[in-house]
């Protein structure tokens, strides 16, 4: 959905990024699974549970701030698109009649 919207030139890198930030988003949360499914699985040789379990903390303080960008960031596309749709809104009520000029003739 994201990658079919266009904004104004000054903005154009806004949407790939916020696609990219996704990304790093998915991907995070698919090595907390891979996480879980090591620790789910068991005591196996070879796997340091002590390493993943410290890696947790990381990934999570890394996805509340990828989430904090996403959020700023989603901030300004609305704005933008907003801003957009009120300048069609003024410039279409500029070029039609006030209600107030149809009714006095003026």
């Amino acid at each position: 959905m994201l990658k079919g919207m266009q904004l104004a030139t000054h903005y154009e890198t806004l949407i790939p990024d916020l696609v990219a930030l996704y990304q790093c988003q998915i991907d995070l949360y698919q090595r907390l699974n891979e996480i879980s499914a090591k620790f789910l699985a068991g005591p196996k040789p070879g796997v340091d549970y002590s390493s993943l379990a410290a890696e947790v903390p990381e990934i999570r303080a890394e996805l509340e701030q990828l989430q904090n960008v996403v959020f700023a960031a989603s901030a300004l596309v609305f704005m933008t698109l907003v801003g957009r749709q009120l300048m069609r809104h003024q410039s279409n009520a500029e070029q039609r009649p006030t209600h107030r000029h149809a009714v006095l003739g003026s």
